[in-house]
């Protein structure tokens, strides 16, 4: 109990934690910062380590093994385990929010169309 006050602790006071803003998948953890952008601990092939210059991140979703950072401009990022939905579609933009699933994203875009990612026998095509 005293590690995970500590942990806590440290992460309001050195990353800017903003309640509300933080994710886990099963091996990882992720917040986004006051400034937009992302610090992620755990297990680095399971989303432990954010993309490098990550910035502008609205909010966050995860999988089981990934996370995918919705961005202010509706563009979507995605890192950590491949088979988990951690590479998200290159381009993927006007995304209005995120929905996510054991090992898929799926991105409700501003037209009102759907775009899925992932393992496919877990949502990750339409």
């Amino acid at each position: 109990m005293i590690i995970l006050l500590v942990l806590i602790s440290f992460v309001k006071n050195i990353f800017a934690y903003n309640p509300g803003t933080s994710w886990r998948n099963v091996y990882a953890f992720a917040a986004v910062k006051d400034d937009g952008s992302v610090v992620a601990w755990g297990d680095s092939t399971d989303g432990g380590i954010a993309p490098s210059g990550l910035t502008n991140c609205k909010t966050i979703f995860s999988t089981e093994k990934a996370f995918a950072c919705l961005k202010t401009n509706g563009s979507v990022v995605a890192w950590g385990s491949s088979g988990h939905a951690g590479n998200a579609p290159s381009g993927l933009t006007n995304c209005k929010t995120i929905f996510s699933a054991i090992r898929a994203f799926a991105c409700l875009k501003t037209d009102g169309s759907v775009v899925a990612w992932g393992f496919s026998t877990f949502y990750g095509s339409i």
